[in-house]
């Protein structure tokens, strides 16, 4: 039968010395993580939301002209509908 031996896991003592005179030891990377600023940055400012940017800016102006055109409307046939036929018939009048 097998003997249960135990094997050492791991270097020894003189590998890591061996290893560390060699400078093969792990050193930490001084990787910066990003700040918030740059990740809010990164995910807000894409095409996509420009594409919904200016589609939102679009319908927000052209609902402004719609209503402005409205109001006009109704402005040119409450009161300058009525004066140009009071006009015209002042014309005809005047004529005859």
């Amino acid at each position: 039968m097998k003997e249960n031996f135990k094997q050492p896991i791991g270097l020894t003592q003189a590998e890591v010395e061996q290893r560390i005179k060699e400078g093969k030891v792990n050193r930490a990377v001084n990787d910066q993580a990003k700040t918030t600023w740059q990740i809010i940055k990164e995910n807000t400012f894409t095409y996509f939301n420009l594409i919904f940017l200016i589609k939102a800016i679009s319908r927000i102006s052209l609902t402004h002209l719609k209503t402005k055109l409205s109001i006009s409307k109704f402005v040119r046939l409450r009161y300058i509908t009525p004066l140009l036929s009071l006009q015209v018939f002042n014309n005809v009048h005047s004529i005859s």
